[in-house]
């Protein structure tokens, strides 16, 4: 979260919003676990995690994709149109609220859980 925490930063900063969360999940083969975490674990697309789920070991790493749109007036029109039709939440809102409902909703869906049994070599 402290990364995503960052990067919305820098996203309300320049008036951006329209980001999405991308998870990606690896399975390293059996018995393969802690090297592949430690391959993994400050690789190019940032840092992996690992997590033991269900007797399986998984490397996830989480990202932040999509088109960065800035609060124009279309936006801001089309905010007023799904203010007035859409269920919330809306996601076209104000950058400022578009990174609170954003980090919100993944502080909530992102729970730390303590990892038993599981260690990387330093």
């Amino acid at each position: 979260m402290t990364a995503v925490h960052e990067d919305v930063k820098l996203f309300k900063r320049f008036h951006l919003m329209d980001y999405s969360m991308i998870i990606g999940i690896y399975r390293p083969p059996p018995g393969k676990a802690v090297e592949e975490a430690n391959r993994f674990r400050d690789g190019p697309y940032g840092k992996a995690y690992a997590a033991q789920h269900g007797g399986d070991v998984l490397i996830v790493y989480f990202g932040i994709i999509d088109f960065l749109q800035g609060w124009t007036s279309g936006k801001q029109c089309a905010h007023l149109i799904k203010w007035c039709c859409a269920p919330p939440p809306i996601s076209t809102i104000s950058p400022p609220r578009y990174a609170l409902q954003f980090e919100q909703f993944f502080e909530w869906k992102c729970v730390n859980v303590p990892m038993i049994g599981f260690t990387t070599a330093s």
